[in-house]
């Protein structure tokens, strides 16, 4: 989870291959807006942090605004895994290339989920009342036969 907002919009311009000022037009502010945000690691105004997610809505919302879950949607990263598919079956000398890209994009995923998961065990546990044990707890077997 990164530490602030500024670096996840650096991400997303990165992300975009764009240059800040081409990031800054396309979002409607004034020349210099986010680049002093991202210089300063300032924080930045609510109304701009919407025309991001207005603009660029294949972004999680949640991943800019808290840094939790994946940066983008799970649905924008289903369609690039299919349109990557798509590619390499047209040309069977990036298959592998397709795999290797595949693997990474999973194995990134599959780390963002785990550091989800962690911090979902962790605010569970920080909302259980004081001395609650899950493994006091009794197991309820089922009444049905085999």
């Amino acid at each position: 989870m990164e530490s602030d907002i500024s670096q996840r919009i650096i991400k997303i311009i990165e992300n975009e291959g764009m240059s800040t000022r081409g990031f800054e037009k396309k979002i409607g502010t004034s020349n210099g807006v986010i680049a002093r945000c991202i210089q300063k690691n300032s924080d930045i105004s609510s109304g701009w942090l919407s025309k991001i997610i207005e603009e660029f809505p294949k972004y999680s919302a949640e991943w800019l605004l808290t840094g939790k879950g994946g940066m983008m949607k799970a649905e924008e990263r289903l369609n690039k895994a299919i349109l990557s598919r798509e590619r390499a079956s047209q040309d069977k000398s990036t298959e592998p290339l397709y795999l290797i890209e595949s693997v990474k994009e999973l194995a990134i995923e599959n780390h963002e989920l785990k550091k989800e998961l962690e911090d979902l065990k962790r605010e569970k546990k920080a909302n259980e009342p004081p001395g609650y044990d899950v493994a006091a707890e009794p197991i309820v077997k089922s009444s049905r036969r085999k």
